[in-house]
């Protein structure tokens, strides 16, 4: 069985402004006696991580900062078999039961963009999205206090696919959300992670993973436990995609689009999805993010994991084996379904956009995916 620990780490903000200005990161305790441990990867979004343990087998220090957690913050990281596997800002500290089992929950280092929005209005003219991406992060980070530790890949590499944006600060321009919309998978779509070992954002155009679909198959060998979500709710799945768009200071704006697959169309229904987008110069450039986005939601999202709201872990169990593992397996792969659920057998190829991996307190590990 893997071996893992938890570090919990103080994050202490840089009161200077300038990009060379990360905060300091200081490990508090090391968990290593563990009742449950989850953590997981996701493509283009945060991922996230919990630990349980008690709270007699915490040190002094990290006690003090648990009673003013917003004086004081911290991250989790976990290490598998010494691998660094994730980081993340602690967002939520939980404590339940007789036994006063205490439960970290962390999001990964994404999330710390969902803190972050312009402050200045932002415009660019034909600049690679990459650069454009980086530019975004850098406008809050180099900020006081607003460095969370985030890195470009070395060397900054470009993608080759040039963008004109311009986003308006009165439009409360969240980098987070803005940052998931130019990755869509439009003609200048792109694919991103924050790894957690070395903090860096590597950037991947036009897609990460690759085809594993003849090494990877979750069949009825290794699926332990079934939960498997089709998603068919608003929000999710839609055949037709509305977008609308703003644009500030220009004669042909705002925009507006719809794009439908008439395939699923004529199957499903007429059904609709709405989005807004900022930063639109063009009815091009929101008619290829509108398009994008249907492409996206008119296949159902399959979740071995749990329904909708179940997303840490759920109740699906696959076995992890010998090359079958949570390192294995990265978000944007391809791999292959072939089992027989009780009501037919699915056989199909998707792309994984979540691996999910816990242990019990007993030291076994399995795992569930997400997949579009």
């Amino acid at each position: 069985m893997p071996e893992y620990e938890a570090v919990l780490v103080d994050r202490i903000p840089h009161p200077d402004v300038g990009p060379n200005n990360a905060p300091t990161l200081t490990e508090i305790d090391r968990l290593n006696i563990l009742d449950r441990v989850t953590w997981s990867k996701e493509l283009n979004n945060d991922g996230f991580a919990s630990v349980s343990t008690r709270p007699e087998r915490l040190e002094d220090a990290l006690r003090d900062r648990l009673i003013k957690p917003d004086e004081r913050p911290m991250e989790l990281w976990i290490f598998r078999d010494g691998i660094h596997v994730y980081s993340g800002p602690l967002i939520g500290i939980q404590i339940q039961g007789q036994n006063r089992t205490i439960t970290f929950h962390s999001r990964g280092l994404a999330y710390y963009t969902r803190y972050m929005f312009l402050t200045a209005d932002f415009a660019r003219t034909a600049v690679d999205n990459f650069t454009v991406v980086r530019e975004l992060i850098a406008t809050w980070q180099d900020q006081s206090y607003g460095h969370f530790g985030i890195f470009d890949e070395v060397g900054s590499p470009l993608s080759g696919n040039t963008i004109d944006v311009d986003y308006k600060r009165v439009e409360l321009v969240n980098i987070a959300q803005t940052i998931g919309d130019l990755s869509l998978p439009s003609v200048d779509g792109f694919d991103f992670e924050f790894n957690p070992s070395d903090r860096r954002l590597y950037l991947y155009s036009p897609q990460r993973g690759t085809d594993k679909t003849n090494t990877i198959v979750i069949d009825n060998r290794n699926l332990i436990q079934h939960s498997m979500f089709m998603d068919l709710t608003a929000g999710d799945f839609a055949t037709t995609v509305i977008g609308a768009a703003t644009a500030f200071d220009l004669v042909d704006g705002p925009f507006w689009s719809q794009k439908t697959n008439a395939t699923r169309r004529s199957q499903f229904g007429y059904a609709g999805l709405g989005a807004n987008w900022s930063g639109i110069t063009s009815q091009a450039t929101l008619d290829d993010f509108v398009q994008a986005a249907v492409d996206t939601h008119s296949n159902f999202p399959l979740s071995f994991g749990g329904s909708g709201g179940e997303k840490e872990g759920g109740t699906t169990k696959i076995q992890v084996t010998e090359g079958f593992g949570p390192l294995d397996v990265d978000p944007g792969d391809t791999i292959s379904i072939d089992a027989d659920l009780g009501f037919g057998e699915f056989a199909l190829e998707r792309d994984v956009q979540a691996v999910i991996t816990s242990q019990d307190a007993g030291g076994d590990e399995t795992m569930s995916v997400n997949l579009i």
